[in-house]
């Protein structure tokens, strides 16, 4: 649990000295997914960040990244001795959702449970999927500009 003033918070909208990676705010700007280098390739990956921006869906994305690793555990040899690895960062748009550890709960079991149904229509070799899910304590904070930034740290 990470919940000190001093531990590490992802701030939104963020920024990064690397020009090649920054925020993209697609929840406002959903035709910028096309410009998200990880999109470009892995349009898969564009599919899922669009439905997760859509207009009128509960959650907006913060961040994400894909690469491979050789890190294989003994369980996933089955499928070879690469995978594919990702992570994407979403949060509540609505202040009240994101700050409510009940409603957090409530949509990690529907985003579970859709989820396993999906994966069950699939044939059991083509998939080899594990999630790991972290919830983030917020806040927003208003800086000396005005402007104000939503500060998450996990919970």
């Amino acid at each position: 649990m990470e919940l000190g003033s001093d531990d590490p918070a992802l701030e939104l909208p963020w920024s990064s000295s690397d020009p090649h990676v920054r925020y993209y705010d697609l929840k406002n700007h959903p035709e910028l997914v096309k410009q998200i280098p990880e999109v470009v390739a892995h349009p898969e990956l564009g599919s899922f960040l669009s439905r997760i921006n859509a207009a009128g869906f509960p959650l907006a994305t913060a961040k994400c990244d894909v690469w491979s690793s050789e890190e294989v555990a003994p369980e996933e040899e089955i499928f070879g001795d690469r995978k594919f690895v990702s992570y994407i960062d979403v949060v509540f748009i609505n202040e009240t959702d994101r700050c409510s550890f009940e409603s957090m709960k409530r949509s990690l079991k529907t985003f579970a449970s859709c989820s396993a149904t999906r994966l069950r229509s699939l044939p059991l070799w083509t998939w080899s999927f594990a999630a790991v899910i972290t919830i983030r304590k917020s806040w927003s904070v208003r800086m000396r500009s005005g402007k104000v930034v939503r500060r998450y740290r996990r919970a």
